[in-house]
């Protein structure tokens, strides 16, 4: 997966979720890019968790040492064994969870706490639209065994759903529309001067944001 990353991505930001807090994938990425920025969420399970959880302040500069069995990984791939030096950060979420975020982000006078709250956040969406295409388009499986086929399967996949994406667009504005009209009725009781002479459609047009909300 590291390997088949394209050049042209190099130093910037990697995010990535609790799932791939792992020390040889922080350390193939950044033989492959030495200049990669990282920023991912620690997992409960990460040998790294209960040291950076540890942190008193609101965020800290920590070393993350290899497990014997990560130095074993690192060795068979012919990477570094070495400490990686990463910035804690915790933030509170609306439900009262601290989630753990390491990068190597440093520079806390550049970078808050909020920039790398607001970084993280990002990836949600990404993450939802993979979870469309591969639960739901079975984008994982082929029918073609030739490589072009592949291809062929793949990009029409991501075209069925930007047709998918375009009708949802269109769903809501001809819902946004039908809303419009139930505001009219609603206003056409209780100020009917206003409907006379076909004037009402700009009335709701002003203050139909008012009763969206």
């Amino acid at each position: 997966m590291v390997r088949g990353l394209p050049d042209k991505i190099s130093g910037k930001p990697y995010v990535m979720d609790r799932n791939f807090d792992s020390f040889p994938l922080f350390k193939e990425l950044l033989a492959l890019d030495p200049n990669a920025q990282l920023c991912t969420r620690l997992s409960s399970r990460s040998n790294f968790y209960k040291q950076a959880i540890a942190c008193e302040k609101d965020g800290c500069l920590m070393k993350w040492f290899s497990t014997k069995q990560e130095k074993a990984t690192c060795l068979q791939k012919g990477l570094d064994t070495g400490p990686l030096t990463f910035r804690v950060t915790k933030v509170i979420l609306g439900t009262g969870e601290v989630e753990i975020l390491v990068s190597t982000l440093l520079e806390m006078k550049t970078y808050s706490k909020a920039d790398l709250a607001g970084l993280y956040s990002l990836r949600w969406g990404i993450e939802e639209e993979f979870n469309d295409l591969k639960p739901k388009m079975k984008l994982e499986y082929f029918g073609c065994k030739k490589v072009q086929g592949v291809y062929q399967e793949f990009y029409a996949h991501i075209f069925i759903m930007d047709l998918v994406g375009l009708q949802g667009v269109v769903a809501r504005q001809q819902k946004n529309q039908r809303k419009k009209v139930q505001l009219y009725l609603q206003l056409e009781k209780r100020l009917p001067f206003y409907t006379r002479n076909n004037c009402w459609y700009p009335i709701i047009n002003q203050t139909g944001s008012t009763f969206d909300r």
